[in-house]
């Protein structure tokens, strides 16, 4: 008798418990004080087996993390032109890799269009935790061929707001996640451009606007729109995307979804509900090999609003594509 009953009190657990409580571990970013109040992280990358770098808005710095939200190192800011708002970082080599600021004011001001322009190719030193900061004050942005695609700047039809950057060395594209605009149909839509044009600066470069065909769906919690915050190029050249959803007047955090894009084919949900209550605005992947990879998503709360504090996510099982 008490065998069944706890057969079947360990069945009505597993029914009663949403699936993403058992697929994910939740850290507070922290530093030597305890949770880091201040801290907005918005876009990372995996440097190591236990290393995150971490790119954080509120005050344009880099940090590094352990995989359980515990501050390793604190650069200095890596630029004074605030508000650069950096929303996407991805690598180009081992110690080589690129950030770029969001580009987007919500009123569409002049005065701050310069200083969100921002497109960096910085390097850090693994080994010795060397930040060449130097590197910050070149800015690789396009403003010419970001002006000719009617979103940004003279005459926007559609106002520009970066939501992550990737690169395809192999195929030479460097992708742009794009929170806005939609495409001319109502779709999720991405840039694209030559990576070797873009890094050379040459003022032959274009970009192409991709329209997916995919119409981001409400998320299924609180019924809010999602929107795109960070993409990452995976080893066979498809994107994993990852969108988001929150009602911040209300103070309510939704959910979170990746999805996976192969150019030309369509989009296909890889994995929706997850971390719930918390606003992903960044992820970082660890490649495994074989097309496996381990996934951490940045959450920038907005703890000022909400009083949630800013939290790394990690996927317990790893993705396979």
């Amino acid at each position: 008798m008490n065998r069944k009953l706890n057969l079947f009190l360990v069945a009505f657990m597993l029914l009663s418990f949403p699936s993403t409580a058992w697929a994910e571990s939740f850290f507070s970013f922290r530093g030597d004080q305890g949770p880091l109040e201040d801290f907005q992280p918005q876009c990372a990358v995996w440097l190591s087996e236990d290393r995150i770098l971490v790119g954080d808005i509120r005050f344009n710095n880099l940090q590094i993390f352990d995989t359980e939200g515990r501050r390793f190192r604190l650069f200095e800011a890596a630029t004074n032109r605030a508000p650069a708002q950096f929303v996407g970082m991805t690598q180009l080599e081992e110690d080589e890799f690129l950030i770029l600021g969001s580009h987007y004011h919500e009123k569409n001001h002049p005065r701050y269009r310069k200083q969100r322009s921002r497109l960096h190719q910085f390097h850090l030193d693994l080994e010795n935790e060397e930040l060449e900061l130097d590197d910050f004050k070149e800015n690789l942005s396009p403003e010419q061929a970001l002006r000719k695609t009617r979103m940004w700047w003279s005459t926007p039809l559609r106002q520009l707001q970066f939501a992550g950057i990737g690169v395809n060395k192999a195929k030479n594209i460097a992708w742009f996640g794009l929170a806005k605009p939609e495409s001319e149909k109502g779709n999720l839509a991405l840039l694209r451009c030559p990576l070797d044009k873009l890094l050379a600066r040459d003022e032959s470069l274009e970009f192409t606007e991709v329209d997916t065909g995919f119409a981001l769906p409400l998320e299924k919690r609180c019924g809010q729109p999602q929107y795109l915050t960070d993409l990452k190029v995976l080893d066979d050249g498809s994107l994993l995307l990852l969108t988001t959803a929150d009602e911040l007047e209300g103070g309510r955090l939704c959910t979170n979804t990746l999805y996976h894009y192969r150019p030309g084919t369509g989009v296909t949900e890889v994995k929706s509900d997850l971390a719930p209550e918390n606003r992903a605005t960044g992820m970082a992947l660890r490649r495994l090999g074989k097309g496996r990879y381990q996934v951490a998503l940045v959450c920038d709360n907005v703890t000022h609003e909400t009083g949630i504090p800013s939290r790394l996510v990690i996927l317990s099982e790893p993705l396979q594509f």
